[in-house]
């Protein structure tokens, strides 16, 4: 008898729900566990993301506008640390640009299903000369000014772990980044996974994720790369820095040269 709680589906699937999203969050952070695997998955299908939300952009969200799998880009960061700008990048991209605080703020008022977080306003003024649809209020206690910056709510957040079990308790393995925040925001989460056990207490795991958190489970080794996932494996650093070198054209036949992985 199948397990009802087995929340392990294929890539294909995977997409079904993906495709239907408008807003997607991706997780990880700088060059650790981020979703590159489920990325190429999404370029691969041909779909096309209205908007993607990310912290620290890299070579993922790169690849998504190199491919033009993107519409436009939500982040504080976009780049690929030492190496500079990404083929993505050059070609052109449509950025709303936030701070870290706004980000954080705007999810953590999305997690806790309230209508705008506020922030003093001397710390906003940078963000309203670039964001000037951002709305002010007023205390109604000191009459002091603040901004009301609002939920950021993604339909669906993709997060890379270390390993995850068949009910969805993911352990990252690294750097939690704001993946729990992405998971509490969003309507609906995909962990991907470098292992997929049967039950991750059992192999003395620590679940950074829970699996009430977690709507589906699609087991992808290598899903980072090339990126890190730790312990499993480093970032490859030659593999960003030839990827950064590509003229927006070549990257097709770059991503072809290096085929996802299908199986341990």
């Amino acid at each position: 008898m199948a397990d009802p709680w087995n929340k392990v589906i294929a890539p294909d699937e995977a997409l079904t729900r993906i495709a239907s999203a408008r807003q997607i969050a991706l997780g990880g952070w700088s060059m650790s566990r981020k979703p590159c695997g489920m990325v190429r998955h999404i370029i691969a299908a041909g779909l096309r993301i209205p908007e993607v939300i990310i912290l620290t952009a890299g070579v993922e969200t790169d690849m998504l506008l190199a491919a033009d799998a993107v519409e436009r880009v939500r982040t504080f960061y976009f780049g690929l640390e030492v190496f500079g700008i990404g083929p993505g990048q050059r070609r052109g991209a449509n950025v709303i640009e936030e701070t870290e605080s706004s980000l954080i703020f705007g999810l953590q008022a999305a997690a806790q299903q309230q209508p705008f977080h506020p922030v003093a306003l001397h710390h906003c003024r940078a963000l309203l000369a670039l964001r000037p649809e951002l709305k002010s209020i007023t205390c109604p206690y000191t009459g002091a000014e603040y901004v009301a910056l609002p939920p950021i709510v993604p339909d669906l957040a993709i997060i890379h772990a270390w390993r995850c079990d068949r009910r969805g308790n993911a352990e990252f393995g690294g750097a939690l980044a704001a993946d729990r925040l992405l998971a509490a925001a969003a309507r609906e989460t995909i962990v991907t996974c470098e292992e997929l056990v049967d039950d991750l207490a059992a192999t003395g795991g620590r679940a950074d994720l829970i699996a009430p958190q977690t709507s589906a489970v699609v087991h992808l080794p290598n899903g980072a790369w090339p990126t890190g996932c730790a312990p499993r494996y480093r970032p490859d650093w030659k593999g960003v820095r030839d990827y950064a070198r590509l003229d927006p054209g070549a990257v097709p036949a770059w991503l072809d040269r290096h085929p996802l992985t299908t199986e341990e």
